[in-house]
């Protein structure tokens, strides 16, 4: 699958391909751990490292989804100061 991304060839989703290619089953939770997928329209599973311009989109994937989070986080602790700025009992 290109760029290892979950979209398919055309951006359709997985398993839309010609069955030529690697669909990826799970991408890991580090670099260090390898991919799961399968290959071909055989299915054959597969185990591979990711190569360093896929893992560099991944680690940035990764880095987009830790910062939306912690500004989630951080969006609500204002809206709790807020709250107790204006009610400092809470009530």
């Amino acid at each position: 699958m290109p760029g290892f991304d979950g979209t398919g060839p055309r951006g359709m989703g997985p398993m839309t391909g010609g069955g030529r290619g690697v669909c990826v089953l799970k991408m890991p939770a580090g670099p260090a751990e390898p991919v799961t997928a399968i290959a071909g329209r055989a299915a054959v599973p597969v185990s591979m490292q990711l190569p360093p311009q896929a893992e560099l989109a991944f680690l940035r994937g990764q880095a987009r989804q830790v910062e939306a989070g912690l500004r989630s986080i951080r969006q609500r602790i204002e809206q709790l100061q807020a709250i107790r700025t204006r009610d400092p009992l809470g009530v």
